[in-house]
């Protein structure tokens, strides 16, 4: 028995060609194509991105949106019709080429990088033999001696193009594998070329459009009206009858009124052809079902039929024909198209400079780490598909972000999205049945459930006897948070328990989530802690936002305070300020399956705080771990020396009207200090040298100022991020260490890029000449653009051409017909 590939060699073209036309000219193949890549692809099979940093990750997800939009090399659609069109190439010819096209600096795209599709025809099946290094060529790829692909030899031009008649060029290049992806569904182990999908189906679909014309010419024969005439004297013409032919036969036209006379012995007889049958439909039917299995593909999605089909017929159908669709999007359009682009992409990203990541070049797999969402599937009932899916989430069968991505659509963009119209609606008045986070109906209010988790800074199960306030109250400091424009940016004022009063964290990412992307913001802390759920919410978003935000501890940054106070790009802290970390703590009353499902909250809640904390004082987990265990409070210059402060400040006033002594481990100066807030409120210097009010916890004067002992967001001293001011001149003599530092580190930089291109060996060059990073960005773009052969993969309409032999020949070779 022949080898699979041994098969595609010799029969493949032809195939292949017959494919093209039958998907062109017959209805059913050409409705089946589409249903294939709409399901398959549908509106586009989109990353999500696992980077850890929030801030980062969004940064990402921008750029990649941006560049979407430029990926196609011959700008006629976005990166999500690029794989539609991949999907139809898949269905037709059974494989199709991508090849990543670098592109220069100067070419101003978002990304110097697109893509460029080739079909398969463009890679000859008849080059097979031995290269010119030794390698292997099998069906036009080429192999090195362990059987890699390291070579894919293209034709320059379209073979069935007879438009392009170009000057005379060698009839293939090689392009390197590495700037190929070969996208095909393998069948057979060791299989190296693509079977079209359509493949199947092909004769019958042939044999069934011969029927079915023979259908119609019948009918359209039984539609005329013919008669014939018997006579005894055939030398005795009829009335309108014409000359005889060469065979002797006469034909009498028959006009309508006309009455005409037969003579003795003649006589008229009428055509009557037999009909189609009444087991033409039956015959149709079993047909197509056939063709429908042989493609595999649904009955209804083929022929459009949906006569016979009922609610449960086709789920079952869909059910089945969706985890086919699974299978392909994942193993096939995600692993072999999606994920080496995105890796490729990034790649180019840092070396163009369009991405800042650093420790890209030595460890890029924990950058490149990447979820692909397939496109969301619309099912028969909608309403019940997703009261299950509310139920499979309360019951805890699954997760929100699983629910959201079945969608097709990214979890953090939603809530993105979802935080932005409850900004919107809530400036304008509006109120509507359901607000985003909110739920409908009877489930939205449990009958027993265990209270939110909190840190041990308060004691409270149920929910305050006074009136609760609305979610957005930041014109009134009776609320926990304020939030307010000031200097081109935004100062943020926590100083009260997070959660207190009955206002939850909603309202806050709500304002904040309308502060422009690169704002500064100041965030002025003072509190005690508060609601965990909460303080995470709020760190996630500052560290999502792009601007410079700077934490400033006012006086206290306690329990789940703290926390918020590392998402800071700059912590300052007073010297008389204090840092307090621990594990979070919570009540529940109800049975031991509920007392064990909040420990497990509690576990997972302290693991990410764990993971917050190392990440910004660059210490180990277990470390951090140990530190909460204890519950452990820093003062200024042990919270520099611990990494979770940047800077310290001259000392203010401590002002604060919550319990400190609550606290197991609160230093005793700590709470004198607070027993002594009640005195008038300190003047401490703000960044300038000028004097301002210290902020006392939990109360603020909007009107008169509130306290300002850092630095504002965009002004000149010191915390100002870079970018935000000139840097003060300085005349003392440059330090030695110092410019050797700088150096080595633009050598590293340098020599990064030059790996990253595939080119090292540029690395010395930039070196001697003092080239600048830019520099060496835009050097390297363009020796990789420069290395790219060129390929015209102009596509011709498929079709028969002139030299093509007739179908029932072809079939009669390529197929062995049953019977």
């Amino acid at each position: 028995m022949e080898n699979i590939n041994a098969l595609v060699a010799s029969g493949g073209p032809r195939l292949l060609a017959r494919a093209r036309e039958l998907v062109v000219t017959n209805g059913y193949a050409a409705n089946a194509c589409e249903a294939f890549a709409a399901n398959l692809v549908g509106d586009g099979i989109k990353p999500s991105s696992l980077i850890e940093d929030a801030a980062l990750r969004d940064r990402v997800q921008r750029l990649w949106l941006a560049w979407t939009d430029e990926a196609d090399a011959d700008g006629l659609t976005d990166f999500y019709g690029l794989q539609a069109m991949v999907a139809r190439e898949m269905f037709v010819a059974g494989e199709c080429f991508v090849r990543l096209r670098p592109r220069r600096a100067e070419d101003e795209l978002t990304v110097p990088l697109q893509m460029q599709l080739l079909q398969s025809e463009m890679l000859p099946f008849e080059k097979t033999g031995t290269a010119a290094n030794g390698n292997r060529l099998r069906c036009g790829i080429e192999f090195d001696a362990i059987g890699r692909r390291v070579a894919y030899h293209f034709r320059r031009r379209h073979p069935g193009d007879s438009t392009d008649q170009g000057a005379v060029i060698p009839e293939t290049v090689r392009v390197p594998a590495g700037d190929v992806l070969h996208i095909y569904r393998p069948i057979d182990a060791g299989q190296i070329r693509g079977l079209p999908h359509v493949a199947p189906a092909m004769v019958r679909l042939f044999l069934l459009d011969q029927y079915d014309d023979a259908e119609l010419d019948r009918k359209k024969t039984a539609a005329m009206f013919a008669g014939f005439i018997t006579k005894t004297a055939p030398e005795e013409p009829l009335m309108g009858e014409a000359e005889a032919d060469l065979d002797g036969a006469t034909i009498a036209s028959l006009e309508p009124g006309t009455m005409q006379v037969l003579l003795p012995g003649e006589d008229v007889k009428f055509s009557s052809p037999a009909d189609v049958g009444g087991g033409y439909e039956a015959f149709q039917y079993r047909t197509l079902l056939a063709v429908s299995a042989s493609l595999g593909l649904p009955y209804h999605l083929v022929t459009g039929d949906v006569r016979q089909a009922n609610y449960s017929s086709l789920r079952a159908e869909l059910v089945e024909f969706r985890r086919r669709v699974q299978q392909l999007q994942h193993g096939v359009l995600a692993h072999q198209l999606c994920r080496p682009i995105w890796a490729r992409w990034m790649e180019t990203a840092v070396l163009a400079g369009a991405l800042d990541l650093p420790g890209y070049a030595a460890a890029p797999g924990r950058f490149r780490a990447v979820q692909w969402i397939p496109p969301r599937w619309d099912w028969v009932d909608p309403l019940k598909d997703i009261q299950a899916q509310v139920l499979a989430m309360e019951a805890g069968i699954t997760s929100r972000r699983k629910v959201v991505e079945a969608t097709g659509y990214d979890v953090e963009e939603v809530d993105r999205e979802n935080a932005a119209d409850a900004a919107r609606a809530t400036a304008l008045g509006l109120r509507y049945r359901t607000s985003p986070g909110e739920t409908q109906g009877a489930r939205a209010t449990p009958a027993t459930r265990a209270s939110p988790v909190m840190a041990p800074a308060t004691t409270r199960t149920t929910a305050p006897t006074r009136p609760v306030r609305p979610p957005n109250r930041s014109d009134d400091m009776a609320s926990w948070y304020a939030i307010r424009a000031r200097d081109g940016g935004a100062e943020v004022a926590i100083h009260d328990e997070i959660g207190a009063q009955g206002v939850s964290a909603k309202g806050f990412l709500a304002e904040l989530g309308a502060i422009p992307d690169g704002a500064p913001i100041l965030v002025r802390i003072n509190s005690p802690g508060g609601s965990v759920f909460d303080a995470v919410a709020i760190h996630n978003a500052l560290k999502r936002h792009a601007g410079t935000v700077t934490v400033w501890i006012d006086g206290i940054a306690a329990s789940a305070a703290s926390y918020v106070a590392m998402a800071g790009d700059e912590i300052v802290m007073p010297e008389n300020a204090f840092l307090m970390i621990h594990d979070p703590a919570g009540l529940v009353m109800g049975t031991a399956a509920d007392m064990r499902a909040m420990a497990e909250t509690l576990d997972k809640i302290a693991a990410t705080m764990v993971r917050g904390y190392a990440a910004r004082a660059g210490r180990p987990e277990d470390e951090i771990a140990a530190l909460m265990a204890a519950e452990t409070w820093f003062d200024a210059g042990e919270a520099l020396a611990a990494g979770l402060a940047t800077r310290i400040a001259e000392p203010v006033r401590i002002a604060a009207r919550f319990d400190i002594a609550r606290f197991r481990n609160a230093p005793p100066a700590l709470v004198e200090a607070v027993a002594a807030g009640a005195d008038p409120v300190e003047t401490v210097p703000d960044g300038n040298g000028s004097e301002g009010p210290a902020a006392e916890g939990g109360a603020v004067d909007e009107d008169a100022g509130a306290a300002d002992p850092a630095p504002q967001p965009g002004s000149a001293g010191a915390g100002v991020s870079e970018g935000n001011s000139l840097p003060a001149t300085n005349d003392a003599a440059p330090d030695a260490d110092v410019i050797r530092a700088e150096a080595m580190a633009h050598a590293r930089a340098v020599v990064d890029l030059c790996c990253l291109a595939g080119l090292p060996q540029m690395a010395s060059r930039f070196l001697a000449e003092g080239a600048s990073l830019e520099e060496v960005r835009a050097a390297l773009l363009a020796a990789r653009a420069e290395a790219e052969p060129e390929i015209a993969p102009h596509h011709p309409q498929p079709g028969r051409s002139s030299a093509a032999r007739p179908w029932g020949e072809i079939v009669a070779r390529t197929f062995k017909l049953k019977g």
